[in-house]
C-alpha cells in the first residue's frame, strides 16, 4: 500500500506502530492495491468518532507522524525524514523492551560502536567502546562483574558508614568495614582484628600486633633490661640508668645469656670499659672517644683525624681540613648503591695525582702499558645501543670540543665490532649539523712529515654526495658528481656511454655532406659540422669527455668515407691515363 504522506511526496513507512495504523486502515477501507490515501498537510490520517481529537496526525509543521491524545496533544512523535523518535518511551505495568540476542539495547547514533550490548554467547551485559570492545560488563547470571572495575581521576569509590567496602566472597564477614570512625579488618566471625582511627590514623588500642617468638604481652613488655632468651627478642631491664647497671649484666641481644661488663656514665659521655665487638663490625677498645668540642662522632681527636657528623665523613690535621684517606684490607674501596658522587660546584677528581686540573683528571704511569681509562659496553640489555663514552660539551653555539685527544701513534682510534650483525659497522662515525655556516662532518689535516696525507683509506671509498678536489672546486659544479681544480693523470680512464657509438657512419642511409659541400661549411662557420665551435665550448666551461670521444670517432669514420671515395675517383682516373698512354 502507498500513502501520500504530505503534499506531492511519499514516504516509506518504517516502523511497526505505522503497521499497527495499517491495521486499522484495513477495517476501515477496502481498498485494491493502485489505490492511494492522500492526506493533506496537518491532517488526521484517522480519527477515533468517540473523540475526534484521538488519532494519527500528519504534522507538516514539525516534519513528524504523531498520536495524539484526547486534548490532541502528541503523546508519541516520530521524525518524517528519518523515523527518529520526539517523544520519550514509555511502557505500560504489562508491557517490556524486549532486545534479540547478541544485539544492542540502545547505540550512540554519530558511533554505532558505542553503546549497551547483549551478549548472549557469554551470557552478559556489555558497555562498549568505540572499538566494539566491552568497557563494562557483568554477568546475566550471577551479576558478577565481567570486567575490571576502573575510576577516573575525578570518581571515586563511595562506602556508606557501617558497611563493608570490600569483603571475601566465601565468608561475608571477612573484609574491611567502614564503621562511624574508624577502619576495621574484620574476621570470620564478624569480629574487628585491627582497628585504624579514620581521623588520626593512629591504631585504636583494643587492637594488637603480634610478635614473632612471642606473643602481644611480651611484646608490650620487651622494653626492660633483662634475659628474655625464651622469647628471642631484645629486652631490658626495669630501671635503666645512666652509671653502672645495678647487676652488672650486658644482653648479649641473640638470646642467650648475659654477661659481666658495664656501661658508665664518664660526666659527659658514655664509656664501653674492656675490649667490646658489636657483630663483628665495630671493635672499641681505648682508642674510641667523645668530641667534647662539637655534636660529631669521631675516631681519635675531633680536630685531628676523621669525624663523622650529620652523614658526613670529616678530615682534620692540626684543627685544619685534611686530606681523607679511605682503606679497606682487602684494598678495595665499597660504596653503597655502587654509586660515588662529589656534591661541590668546584669538585675535582684526581687519579694518580693529588692537583686535578679537570673535573677528571686521570694521570697514567710511568713504563706501564696499560689504558689511562678502560671503558666496557657489552651490557646485555637487547638492542640498545650503549655508549662506553658519552661526552657533550656544547658551550655555546660554534665552541666546545666533545672529545679532544692526542697519542703519540693514533689520536683518535676507533673500531667497530660488528661480529655477526647485518647492517652496516662504522669505525669512526662523524656527522655536523647546524643552521648557518659550514659544517664538516669528519676533518683532517697532517703536515710535517715525509708524507703526508689529510685522510687515507686502505679499503675502497664510498662518496654519496659530489666529490670536490682543490680550493677551486670548493663549491662545486652544477649537474657533476666530481669537480677537480687542477690536472689529473691517470693510467687508464674508461667512459660508459649512454648514446650509440657512430658505426651508424657506414649504414648505407647515412646522409653527410660532399666534399663541396664541407669545404663550404668550413669557409663560413670555422669548424667541422656536429663539432662544437671554441665559443660553443667556452660558453659550456669545457666539454664532455665521452661525447667528444663519440663525436670525434665520427668525424674519423666520415674522414675515411671521404678518403675512400676519392680513392674509387683516383682509380678511375688512373686507369683513363693508362688507357691513354697505350
Amino acid at each position: 500500500m502507498k500513502t501520500n504522506l504530505l503534499r506531492g511526496h511519499r514516504h516509506h513507512i518504517k516502523n511497526g506502530i505505522f503497521a499497527v495504523a495499517l491495521l486499522l486502515f484495513s477495517g476501515l477501507y477496502n481498498l485494491a492495491n493502485a489505490q492511494t490515501i492522500n492526506i493533506g498537510p496537518n491532517q488526521y490520517a484517522f480519527q477515533f468518532t468517540g473523540n475526534p481529537n484521538f488519532g494519527l496526525f500528519f504534522n507538516s509543521t514539525n516534519s513528524q507522524y504523531e498520536f495524539r491524545n484526547g486534548a490532541a496533544s502528541p503523546i508519541f512523535a516520530i521524525g518524517a525524514a528519518n523515523g527518529d523518535l520526539r517523544s520519550n518511551l514509555s511502557f505500560s505495568s504489562g508491557s517490556d523492551f524486549l532486545v534479540g540476542p547478541d544485539r544492542y539495547a540502545f547505540r550512540y547514533i554519530n558511533q554505532p560502536n558505542f553503546g549497551l550490548y547483549f551478549n548472549d554467547t557469554d551470557s552478559r551485559y556489555e558497555f562498549l567502546n568505540g572499538g566494539a570492545n566491552p568497557i563494562f560488563g557483568f554477568s546475566a547470571l550471577d551479576g558478577k562483574m565481567t570486567t575490571d572495575l576502573q575510576f577516573s581521576p575525578s570518581a571515586s569509590y563511595i562506602v556508606a558508614p557501617n558497611n563493608y567496602a570490600l569483603r571475601s566472597a566465601a565468608n561475608a564477614n571477612i573484609g574491611l568495614y567502614f564503621g562511624p570512625s574508624d577502619y576495621e579488618f574484620r574476621n570470620s566471625a564478624g569480629t574487628s582484628v585491627l582497628n585504624i582511627n579514620a581521623n588520626t590514623g593512629q591504631m585504636v588500642s583494643t587492637s594488637s600486633i603480634t610478635a614473632s617468638g612471642g606473643n602481644s604481652a611480651q611484646w608490650t613488655s620487651a622494653f626492660n633490661w633483662g634475659d628474655h632468651a625464651a622469647a628471642g627478642y631484645i629486652s631490658s631491664e626495669v630501671d635503666p640508668q645512666v652509671g653502672v647497671i645495678a647487676n652488672n649484666r650486658i644482653p648479649r641481644w641473640n638470646g642467650s645469656s648475659l654477661i659481666s661488663g658495664s656501661v658508665t656514665d664518664a660526666g659527659s659521655g658514655i664509656t664501653v670499659a674492656g675490649n667490646s665487638v658489636f657483630n663483628n663490625s665495630l671493635r672499641v677498645g681505648g682508642g674510641f672517644n667523645g668530641s667534647t668540642s662539637s655534636s660529631a662522632f669521631t675516631v681519635g681527636s675531633a680536630t685531628t683525624y676523621t669525624a663523622l657528623d650529620n652523614n658526613e665523613i670529616q678530615a682534620y690535621t692540626g684543627g685544619s681540613q685534611g686530606l681523607l684517606y679511605l682503606n679497606f684490607w682487602g684494598g678495595d674501596i665499597n660504596f653503597a648503591n655502587n654509586t660515588m658522587w662529589l656534591d661541590r660546584a668546584d669538585a675535582r677528581l684526581g687519579l694518580n695525582t693529588s692537583t686535578p686540573t679537570a673535573k677528571l683528571d686521570v694521570q697514567g704511569e710511568t713504563d706501564n702499558t696499560e689504558a689511562v681509562i678502560n671503558a666496557t659496553g657489552n651490557y646485555n640489555l637487547g638492542n640498545s645501543d650503549v655508549r662506553a663514552v658519552n661526552a657533550d660539551a656544547v658551550i655555546a653555539p660554534g665552541y666546545g670540543y666533545g672529545v679532544d685527544a692526542s697519542g703519540g701513534y693514533r689520536g683518535v682510534y676507533g673500531f667497530g665490532n660488528g661480529t655477526t650483525y647485518t647492517g652496516t659497522t662504522t669505525g669512526v662515525y662523524g656527522t655536523a649539523s647546524g643552521s648557518a655556516g659550514t659544517r664538516i662532518g669528519v676533518y683532517g689535516s697532517a703536515s710535517g712529515g715525509t708524507t703526508n696525507w689529510a685522510m687515507y683509506s686502505a679499503g675502497n671509498h664510498y662518496v654519496s654526495g659530489d666529490l670536490r678536489v682543490g680550493f677551486g672546486a670548493i663549491n662545486g659544479a652544477t649537474g657533476f658528481k666530481v669537480a677537480v681544480d687542477g690536472k689529473m693523470i691517470c693510467e687508464e680512464l674508461k667512459v660508459q656511454l649512454s648514446q650509440d657509438w657512430p658505426d651508424y657512419v657506414f649504414a648505407d642511409d647515412y646522409s653527410m655532406m660532399n666534399l663541396n659541400e664541407l669545404e663550404e661549411y668550413i669557409k663560413t662557420e670555422n669548424h667541422l659540422p656536429g663539432v662544437p665551435s671554441a665559443s660553443e665550448v667556452e660558453e659550456a666551461d669545457g666539454i664532455m669527455l665521452g661525447e667528444m670521444q663519440r663525436v670525434t670517432v665520427e668525424k674519423l669514420e666520415e674522414l675515411t668515407l671521404y678518403i675512400l671515395e676519392l680513392k674509387k675517383e683516383n682509380d678511375q682516373l688512373k686507369e683513363r691515363i693508362e688507357a691513354l698512354e697505350n
